[in-house]
C-alpha cells in the first residue's frame, strides 16, 4: 500500500514543462525514481530488519540512500525555483546515476556486496539499476555525438 501512495506522490509532482516530450518522460521518470527510492530506505528500515552496519552493505539499501537522498534535495530545489524544473531533473540523474555506479563499485571492490533474499532488497537493486539506465539514456547522445 505504501508503494501506491508514493507512486501517487511521484505522480502528483508532475507538472507538465513548456518542453517536448523528452522533458515530460524526464520529470515523469525522476518524481516516481525519487519517491520510490525513499520509500523503499523507508520499508528498509522497518522492524525486522539487519542491524544498520549490515543493512548498508545491502547493494538495494545503498542504491536508494545514494540516489534517494540527493533526488529529493534536487526536488526541494525545485519547489523554491520551479523554472528551473528540467535542469534540476537532470541533475538529479546525473548524481543518482552516478552515485549508484559509485557505489555498487566500492562494494564490489570491497567484496561486500551480498543482495538480500527480500523483495524490498531486490526493488532496491531495481531501482538502482533504473537510476543507471535513466543515466545512460541522458548521456548516450553526448557520448556518440548527437
Amino acid at each position: 500500500m505504501i508503494l501506491v501512495a508514493a507512486t501517487a506522490i511521484g505522480l502528483s509532482d508532475f507538472r507538465t514543462p513548456t518542453g517536448d516530450l523528452s522533458d515530460r518522460f524526464l520529470v515523469l521518470s525522476v518524481s516516481l525514481l525519487t519517491s520510490w527510492s525513499l520509500v523503499c530506505l523507508v520499508l528498509r528500515l522497518r522492524q525486522p530488519r539487519p542491524p544498520l552496519s549490515q543493512l548498508m552493505r545491502l547493494p538495494g539499501t545503498s542504491a536508494c540512500l545514494a540516489a534517494g537522498i540527493p533526488a529529493f534535495f534536487f526536488h526541494i530545489l525545485t519547489l523554491r525555483e520551479p523554472s528551473r524544473l528540467v535542469g534540476f531533473r537532470v541533475a538529479s540523474i546525473f548524481v543518482g546515476g552516478l552515485s549508484v555506479m559509485a557505489v555498487w563499485g566500492v562494494q564490489k571492490l570491497g567484496n561486500e556486496i551480498e543482495p538480500e533474499d527480500s523483495w524490498v532488497d531486490r526493488l532496491g537493486i531495481a531501482l538502482g539499476f533504473c537510476w543507471i539506465a535513466l543515466f545512460a539514456i541522458y548521456c548516450a547522445p553526448y557520448v556518440l555525438g548527437g
